[in-house]
């Protein structure tokens, strides 16, 4: 085995664009030292998501994602370490170098964790798998011809690597003909088992339609019956596995995404057969939920290659409600939305009939978000009864109240206001009326009063965290156990061990608690911006603890004096026992004297 030489993982590793390679993923902008954006791991309208190219780290303050770059590519394209490592040399011209020697003689080589190894293993299952299914489909196959019936071409079902699972093929048996392992099998997706037991296939006498991610890799497979009278339901897809999450896919997002970012739009579709089509007709800028439901999950992902989507869906009573609330999913995750209508037919059956012209018109002439809702209102509540006006104008307020560009927002208003027979103003003052800040204010430490002590642990924590001077500085004079707040505690016993700081440092905490904790410590000081130089600050902040500590050793004693002035006047001692309290009285008081005189 070919392990990942230890000069590549330190060269990826160290490198210092962190903000240019975010940047492929998500729009940043500069906010004093660090840079901000909307974060990718969680639906949020004001931006909480931080990176600091200073420090090679980034942190949600929304969500606490945190870590370095090689956290945020392997989470946010679901990579193995290894595969991490190699997308991130590709992109800053790192050459990918092996150490084929034993790994016991190459103690830094990278070593495939067990979760990691199982995902590529499965994702080759799950290859393999598509390869024979494809075999399967163009030997003479009833499945083949209902395909070509339904207006597919030979290149299209090529190019979507489409396939059969015939009735005779045994998946089980040919799985383990090709030695795959019975643990990873049952972790594929693949199979159901039975109360006995046997694993059977999901997929059996069905079109197969492979799900892959965009990169490309076979993370499942969508299963359709084709036969009259054929049992079980129309579509069946992958069981949720290791790989497969239906929430994170979008159905031909490997194949869309440079006419995604060509044109700066998606087409959003429902259904298989809607993308293959959509792609034979020349239209590659589009994908299918996986489902009936648009997600979070999706957005995000739809996110990384245009903010602008045109929606698409069924025009039966689901397919608008479906387009309702995609449109305020999408709004809310402020993308740029318009509406498609397609008379009733799905995109495609609408090719088929009617040609790529005309379906292309109908994407130029898209209605804008408002339009749609505007039209959704009416058709819900008839516009000609009064009554019914206050309801249509609260149902599209909403999506007025999105619009940001004011010129835009009173064109809308004018042209509602025209079609409802009513005064823009009483529409502009139900805006108002209705108008909320989303904005929470962009507060970085985001907590509970703390004290000045809690605060001043967290500052020679960043310190240590980021400066090694600092941290011999700080832990010649103050020791772990010091701090009072148990994960900063945790955090500095980690600093006194450690010869790292910033990213590196974030790399060698395995806590994942304590990882961002201390991501977000140092975040939260960077965007103080503090100006007096650090060395000063960690004087400040250790003598604010030396003094802490003695404010709270002199109660204690003070406490402990009273006690034993009160165990004294209930006269329950003997001579004995006047004698030790005495003692301790004296020592007590002492040590009292010496705290008031330091």
């Amino acid at each position: 085995m070919a392990w990942l030489a230890d000069s590549t993982i330190q060269q990826v590793k160290h490198y210092p664009d962190i903000v240019g390679m975010i940047s492929d993923y998500i729009d940043l902008k500069r906010r004093g030292r660090n840079y901000i954006g909307l974060c990718p791991f969680h639906s949020e309208k004001t931006p909480s998501f931080t990176v600091s190219p200073e420090k090679g780290i980034f942190h949600c303050f929304g969500c606490h994602e945190s870590g370095d770059l090689i956290t945020f590519v392997t989470k946010i394209d679901n990579l193995t370490f290894a595969e991490t490592i190699e997308k991130i040399a590709e992109r800053a011209g790192i050459t990918v170098e092996h150490d084929t020697s034993n790994a016991s003689n190459a103690s830094n080589a990278f070593k495939s964790p067990q979760d990691d190894a199982l995902k590529e293993s499965v994702r080759d299952i799950l290859y393999q798998t598509r390869i024979q299914f494809s075999t399967l489909l163009h030997l003479p196959s009833t499945a083949l011809q209902y395909l070509k019936r339904r207006g597919l071409t030979d290149e299209t079902i090529k190019q979507f690597h489409l396939g059969y699972a015939a009735p005779e093929f045994n998946l089980l048996k040919w799985s383990q003909d090709q030695k795959f392992t019975l643990e990873h099998l049952k972790k594929t997706g693949l199979f159901f088992q039975t109360e006995n037991g046997a694993l059977v296939s999901r997929f059996k006498n069905r079109i197969v339609f492979p799900i892959l991610d965009y990169m490309d890799r076979t993370l499942g497979f969508g299963g359709r019956v084709f036969e009259i009278d054929q049992r079980g339901a129309k579509y069946v897809n992958s069981e949720e596995s290791i790989v497969f999450n239906k929430r994170h896919i979008l159905y031909g997002i490997s194949l869309a995404k440079a006419a995604i970012k060509k044109q700066n739009f998606t087409i959003l579709v429902e259904g298989y057969m809607d993308v293959l089509m959509c792609h034979q007709y020349g239209i590659k800028n589009v994908v299918a939920i996986m489902g009936t439901a648009l997600t979070i999950e999706q957005i995000q992902k739809l996110k990384r290659f245009s903010s602008s989507v045109t929606v698409c869906l069924d025009n039966d009573t689901s397919g608008q409600t479906a387009i309702e609330r995609s449109c305020e999913l999408l709004l809310h995750n402020q993308f740029h939305v318009k509406v498609m209508q397609l008379e009733n037919k799905d995109p495609a059956d609408f090719l088929l009939a009617q040609g790529a012209d005309l379906f292309q018109t109908c994407i130029d002439t898209a209605l804008s978000m408002i339009d749609f809702m505007l039209l959704r209102a009416c058709q819900k509540w008839d516009s000609t009864i009064i009554e019914n006006i206050p309801k249509i104008i609260d149902f599209i307020v909403p999506y007025l109240r999105s619009e940001k560009e004011a010129i835009i927002q009173r064109h809308y208003v004018q042209r509602i206001a025209t079609e409802l027979n009513i005064e823009p103003e009483l529409i502009m003052a139900k805006i108002r009326n209705l108008r909320y800040n989303f904005r929470d204010g962009y507060s970085l430490i985001k907590s509970v009063k703390k004290s000045k002590r809690q605060k001043a642990e967290e500052f020679l924590v960043v310190f240590s965290a980021v400066d090694l001077k600092l941290r011999e500085q700080i832990f010649k004079v103050i020791s772990p156990d010091q701090f009072l707040d148990p994960l900063l505690s945790k955090l500095a016993c980690k600093l006194v061990q450690s010869g790292d700081v910033n990213a590196l440092l974030l790399d060698s905490v395995e806590d994942s608690a304590l990882k961002k904790h201390l991501t977000q410590l140092i975040l939260s000081a960077d965007a103080l911006n503090l100006a007096t130089p650090l060395g000063e600050e960690c004087n400040d902040y250790i003598q604010l603890i030396h003094s802490d500590e003695k404010e709270n050793r002199v109660i204690e004693i003070k406490n402990q004096l009273k006690l034993l002035d009160d165990k004294g006047d209930k006269g329950d001692k003997d001579d004995k026992g006047d004698k030790g309290n005495d003692e301790q009285i004296t020592r007590l008081l002492q040590e009292l004297h010496q705290l008031r005189t330091l």
